[in-house]
């Protein structure tokens, strides 16, 4: 999948389910192994992550399509993936994430089947969105992670899913700071997104990287 040596499409084309019967199999499969087991393999990780990054990037659809259980495990490994200390398993679920973030986006309507089915996933698991990008911000906030410009891409995608909600988000992660610092994290945010539309497009995500660099070094400073 990977070398782009199969199109994929020409099992849809025919109406052969080989495709998909054994993308069934490797996620059941998958399934069979916890999330906690599967990141202390890292032979494992970097497989199954890899698989998800492609997956994610070329058969978005599929993925939309799959039942909720199997795309909450995905949605789980790539939240425990992102913040592995390893920064090529970090980068790769960064980028599978974004991936995902920006098909929904551009594909939750009511009015067609693969719409129907993201809506439908996220009336099943209400909090799905919102619980990774408090993941990915609390990664960025409080840990020295090596990978700002890939973690940058995900970030802002979910953050267009959740724009409605971002001021309590941003409420809820300055909540936990202490009273002497809650007015400085405060003023980081807003600077997090000065000049940025919040609207998915190259130069939105591009400026909201570079924001997001000095938003890093200024909460850095804090410490």
């Amino acid at each position: 999948m990977l070398g782009n040596y199969v199109n994929f499409g020409v099992f849809e084309m025919y109406n052969d389910s080989a495709f998909l019967s054994v993308l069934d199999v490797v996620l059941q499969l998958s399934m069979l192994i916890s999330v906690s087991d599967m990141m202390a393999y890292p032979k494992v990780t970097k497989a199954f992550v890899g698989f998800v990054e492609v997956l994610t990037a070329n058969h978005s659809a599929v993925v939309a399509q799959l039942d909720s259980g199997k795309l909450m495990h995905i949605l789980n490994c790539l939240e425990e993936g992102i913040q592995n200390l390893d920064s090529g398993i970090s980068s790769q679920c960064a980028a599978a994430l974004d991936a995902f973030a920006v098909f929904y986006l551009n594909n939750a309507a009511p009015d067609t089947v693969i719409g129907v089915a993201l809506l439908g996933h996220v009336r099943a698991n209400p909090d799905m969105f919102r619980k990774l990008l408090l993941t990915v911000f609390n990664f960025v906030i409080f840990e020295d992670c090596q990978t700002l410009y890939s973690l940058s891409r995900p970030l802002f995608s979910l953050l267009l899913v959740h724009a409605a909600e971002l001021d309590n988000l941003v409420s809820a992660i300055t909540a936990v700071e202490p009273p002497e610092r809650q007015q400085i994290v405060s003023l980081a945010f807003q600077k997090l997104v000065k000049d940025v539309e919040l609207k998915h497009s190259n130069r939105n995500r591009d400026k909201f990287t570079q924001n997001l660099s000095q938003f890093k070094h200024e909460m850095k400073n804090l410490k």
